[in-house]
């Protein structure tokens, strides 16, 4: 035996290699047989000495005219360990036959399993029979339910061929072959253990977060597994293949959890998806967010393309209903756009944002509660401005002005206007911003209308009310927001502006733009 193991002999590396495979072919045909038949011999030997023994000490003990009890209790002892081999043989023979795969297995549990299968269709033979004959009595002893006790019977007289046949048929524990969630994670624990670069570049075809999250990828135990065996296919030593794989795996799982209503631990979104550029990670972003900000109706567009999926967060607050703790996703969105604008990747954005109608984007940022970015407002409106500005003014009739950012409009407001309409009568967004003034916003809003008036000219609006209202609040030093900290108030030159239009006198134009014609000032009908 230590022949196999030892470096054969030989002068060149040719020769060994060649008297080793001989060695092996030669062993392996014998080598089976060799080990089973010793432990048969083992097992033979072991029972035949404690046997002897046991007799040895039992005649001995009653060799003598007195007790013997110290013989006597060796006996007992010996008896005990003896009892105890006897019960590891048998229960380890049992495992062998209850388990398919049992290490435990050998020629004499196969053998013996074989018996137990003959013996078994024995049974089902003889219970037939019992059934046929309890038929047959039963219908001239109509009161005696013969199919009832025969059956019975059959099973306490013939036990064993029953105790065969519950061994075969319901205690037997066959190998699963399809077991998919032992394989997977099987996968996962030899790619993790892996060192080979080169294999690892083969295997990585074969991973699949959906195929983890299909056979039990919720427990923590999985997720532990699944880390290590991503950081060890995303490691420096491996190619670039292997990373570009588990990109491309992103998506994927993110439309089989949208699909099947799964949502992604925090865990695996820090230590895994979060590692990706935006494009890459972004749909799993609204995915966690749909479960954790309780905004399920937005979930769908999770299984969206990267791109399709950013467009559709940014028009996400058009749609109907109160958004939950949307903000973070909409900011992601809204940064990775202005990401793209300041690395001059205007064709980028361009793309993204063809997916949805300009219109929506501009209806969903006047309704989002939070910062936004001016540069990718201007980029959305760029060369629409009034177009967009003249349909906002007649949205804002018919929306419900509660589900409205007073700030974010204010921003979008300024944008569109600038340079100010000298065609639109914007009546309506004047009486919004007059009733929903905003300290952040204020200064550059009014600064925006009055350049608005001047252009247009005061005598064309329509809503004198509003715009009394919003040049008093011009000239209102003590204006506040009454959710906000702080004063609200215009500049000087807005104030003064005001003031002239108030007092009925006529406005000025601009210092800076001397191309504007003066209006006359604007008569405000007694109330």
């Amino acid at each position: 035996m230590s022949k196999l193991t030892n470096k054969p002999i030989g002068s060149t590396y040719k020769e060994r290699l060649l008297r080793h495979i001989a060695r092996e072919e030669l062993a392996k045909r014998w080598l089976q047989y060799l080990v089973e038949g010793l432990h048969i011999l083992l097992l033979w030997s072991i029972g035949l000495f404690m046997t002897g023994l046991l007799y040895q000490i039992f005649n001995l003990s009653g060799s003598f005219e007195r007790s013997s009890p110290r013989i006597l209790a060796a006996g007992v002892v010996g008896v005990v360990l003896s009892s105890g081999i006897l019960v590891v043989v048998l229960a380890a023979t049992t495992h062998a036959l209850v388990y398919e795969a049992s290490p435990f297995g050998g020629p004499f549990s196969k053998v013996l399993f074989k018996l137990t299968s003959v013996m078994s269709v024995l049974f089902k033979r003889l219970m037939d029979v019992l059934d046929e004959m309890a038929y047959r009595v039963d219908q001239p002893c109509g009161r005696i339910r013969f199919y009832r006790i025969l059956p019975v019977v059959g099973k306490v007289v013939a036990w064993p061929l029953w105790f065969c046949s519950m061994l075969v048929d319901s205690w037997r524990i066959e190998l699963d072959e399809d077991d998919r969630e032992k394989l997977i994670g099987a996968f996962m624990e030899l790619t993790a253990e892996a060192s080979d670069p080169k294999l690892l570049e083969r295997a990585v075809g074969s991973f699949s977060y959906v195929e983890w999250s299909a056979t039990g990828g919720e427990s923590q135990e999985s997720e532990d597994q699944l880390k290590k065996t991503w950081n060890r296919l995303s490691s420096t030593d491996t190619s670039v293949r292997v990373h570009e794989t588990l990109r491309e795996w992103v998506l994927p799982f993110v439309k089989y959890c949208v699909e099947h209503n799964k949502k992604i631990g925090e865990d695996i979104m820090d230590s895994i998806f979060r590692t990706y550029p935006m494009p890459t990670r972004f749909p799993a972003e609204v995915l966690f967010a749909s479960f954790y900000t309780r905004n399920p109706d937005l979930r769908h567009l999770a299984a969206l393309p990267s791109e399709e999926c950013i467009a559709g967060v940014l028009c996400s607050y058009n749609l109907e209903g109160r958004l939950q703790g949307w903000q973070d996703v909409f900011n992601l969105a809204q940064a990775y756009c202005e990401y793209l604008l300041i690395m001059r990747k205007g064709d980028d954005v361009t793309r993204i944002l063809s997916h949805v109608d300009r219109l929506d984007l501009i209806k969903s940022y006047i309704r989002y509660p939070g910062y936004i970015d001016f540069s990718l407002v201007e980029f959305t409106v760029e060369g629409h401005k009034h177009e967009i500005l003249s349909t906002i003014n007649q949205f804002i009739k018919t929306v419900d002005q509660s589900r409205l950012s007073p700030r974010s409009f204010a921003d979008v407001f300024i944008i569109l206007a600038d340079p100010p309409p000298s065609d639109i009568d914007l009546s309506p967004i004047i009486d919004y911003l007059s009733q929903h003034p905003h300290n952040y916003t204020w200064e550059r809003t009014s600064e925006t209308v009055i350049a608005y008036l001047n252009s247009f000219g005061v005598s064309k609006i329509t809503y004198h009310a509003a715009l009394r209202r919003f040049l008093q609040q011009c000239l209102d030093l003590e204006l506040r927001h009454p959710f906000e900290r702080g004063m609200i108030r215009a500049s000087d030159e807005t104030r003064d502006r005001a003031r002239v239009l108030l007092s009925g006198q006529s406005l000025p134009p601009e210092s800076n733009n001397t191309n504007l014609a003066q209006e006359p000032s604007l008569s405000f009908p007694e109330s």
